[in-house]
């Protein structure tokens, strides 16, 4: 039935919507029984239904605990042909394979899989679903795939791609300007939250005794030198000793409570080098720039873009989008007949038809001859 559907024309959602309807199982002995887009597309893509196995689809790991991973190249799979009974003709199951090839290719042109910097990094701030790249008519838009299914279900539209760009060059003058003393504030507010909480960790207990005890006997040492207890030669010796253990000891503690060590101290150094070899301002969208300084970016709502940096550190920028003569929406300004401009004062529409001007003629006319 799925199979012939398929052939016919008909597409996997209107297919899931006509099981759901006939409200055919799912499976049996499962919670879920619902029809999905994803278990139809199983079911079309699945080689066990001709008799055929393709085996070590998955694997297991080498780690403990050990968990089942999606074959994707790291071993060997190993395709083997009637290993059991068909239900499905294999000349039926070819076609379904280049029919679904073939849509693919009208859905998805090449362009589209063309590699992007925003790809697998625009979150939805309203659903958590990602953003996938949509492209119509030459434009490259960003669209909530929770949004694309049911537009009820969450509120963000699409984004043109050229909008995310634009905010990302703002955000970076920001960043390259006014950022230096928010990354050295945060890296002085890092190395105090992570030397107040090495100093109460056990290993740092351990070596501050050991410290002090060394410290002892040195203040020892050096009394018996002074009442003249022990020679001279045997006090240099063991001094040297002392003074070489102390110092390992320190070393040892300053590693421990070094912020070098820290990831979020590393990244955020990183972003402040990666800011500092930048230039002072973005002519355009740069690629490179981006996937150095931001992880994620999460639409709040459609006027706004929440960039996730590398550090953790969450910044906003408004969305920005452009009318068809250029301008932006956010600052569109129109002179009147004096040379002033006003903000965000909407144009006069034109009459639809010439007979409007005609009829106001007319009417003027009728008016003088009284």
């Amino acid at each position: 039935m799925i199979y012939e559907k398929y052939l016919a024309g008909i597409s996997m959602e209107f297919i899931r919507d006509q099981l759901n309807v006939a409200n055919i199982p799912f499976r049996e002995n499962e919670k879920q029984h619902r029809w999905t887009r994803k278990a139809i597309s199983y079911i079309l893509a699945n080689e066990k239904y001709i008799g055929d196995s393709l085996w070590q689809k998955t694997y297991s790991g080498d780690t403990f605990p050990y968990k089942q991973r999606k074959n994707k190249g790291e071993k060997e799979q190993y395709y083997v042909e009637n290993t059991h009974q068909a239900i499905v003709e294999k000349s039926v199951w070819h076609a379904v394979a280049e029919l679904r090839m073939q849509r693919a290719g009208e859905k998805h042109p090449e362009d589209y899989y063309a590699p992007s910097a925003f790809r697998k990094k625009v979150l939805c701030g309203c659903c958590s679903s990602m953003f996938r790249l949509r492209q119509n008519r030459g434009c490259t838009y960003w669209s909530c795939r929770q949004h694309d299914i049911d537009r009820n279900s969450c509120p963000n539209s699409q984004i043109p791609e050229t909008v995310m760009q634009e905010a990302f060059c703002r955000l970076y003058y920001k960043l390259k300007h006014h950022g230096n003393p928010i990354f050295t504030q945060m890296l002085s507010n890092l190395q105090k939250i992570r030397y107040s909480r090495m100093l109460w960790s056990e290993d740092v207990i351990s070596l501050n005794k050991k410290i002090s005890d060394i410290l002892s006997q040195v203040q020892f040492l050096t009394q018996l030198q002074q009442a003249g207890g022990v020679d001279p030669d045997t006090f240099i010796s063991s001094n040297n000793k002392l003074s070489e253990q102390l110092r390992r000891l320190k070393q040892e503690k300053a590693r421990l409570l070094d912020t070098d060590s820290d990831d979020l101290a590393d990244r955020t150094r990183d972003l402040m080098d990666a800011l500092e070899d930048g230039p002072d301002f973005l002519d355009s969208f740069d690629a490179e720039l981006f996937d150095a300084l931001v992880d994620k970016i999460i639409v709040d709502n459609n006027e706004r873009l929440r960039f996730r940096l590398k550090n953790g550190l969450e910044l906003t920028e408004q969305i920005e989008r452009t009318r068809a003569n250029g301008k932006s929406e956010a600052a569109v300004w129109l002179s009147d007949a004096h040379g002033r401009d006003r903000p965000n004062e909407p144009e006069p529409k034109p009459c639809r038809t010439s007979s409007c001007n005609i009829r106001s003629a007319r009417r003027s006319k009728r008016l003088q001859s009284r």
